[in-house]
């Protein structure tokens, strides 16, 4: 033949960027703890104390939307959901395919197991509540944009350190 067949090793393409998105995760994460990167990302943190801001294990039993944004306005982030209410219209052919609106993303709650907070918290307009386990770096760092405003539960942040001491 004229040409030769190229036998590919599919099980080192496959590790390797599984290695690839676990560091992006990692570094994305690293990335919510810095005030200044945070703020570049167009978040207002005025209000919050410290990074990485982190809650106790009772946040997430928070069932009534009420509770999620009073825990949040005691937090800092009030100005921050303010910012994520307002919406605008989308330029180009989007508006004609159902993509009429662009909403900014607001604070990012990791939890260790997902609860009634994920139905709490869905409510209010650009907060997302995501558990360890399917935390990855477009959660983080949504628009390939690093640092989104993020809020850990104590649990939330053991089980990090588990996931990330094992693979790396």
């Amino acid at each position: 033949t004229a040409y030769e067949i190229y036998q590919c090793d599919w099980s080192s393409d496959v590790c390797s960027s599984d290695l690839e998105r676990l560091l992006a995760t990692a570094s994305a994460v690293a990335a919510t703890a810095d005030k200044e990167i945070v703020e570049s990302r167009g978040h207002r943190v005025d209000g919050v104390s410290e990074f990485p801001v982190v809650v106790v294990d009772g946040f997430e039993s928070l069932n009534k939307t009420k509770d999620v944004s009073l825990a949040l306005a005691k937090l800092g982030c009030s100005s921050d959901l303010e910012r994520a209410k307002s919406k605008s219209i989308r330029s180009g052919k989007g508006t004609k395919r159902g993509r009429k609106y662009k909403r900014k993303k607001s604070v990012l709650i990791v939890v260790s197991s997902d609860a009634s907070l994920s139905k709490a918290a869905g409510n209010i307009s650009g907060v997302d509540v995501t558990s360890v386990k399917n935390l990855n770096a477009a959660h983080l760092a949504p628009g390939a944009n690093p640092a989104r405003l993020t809020v850990y539960t104590e649990s939330a942040l053991r089980e990090l350190e588990m996931r990330f001491s094992e693979a790396i």
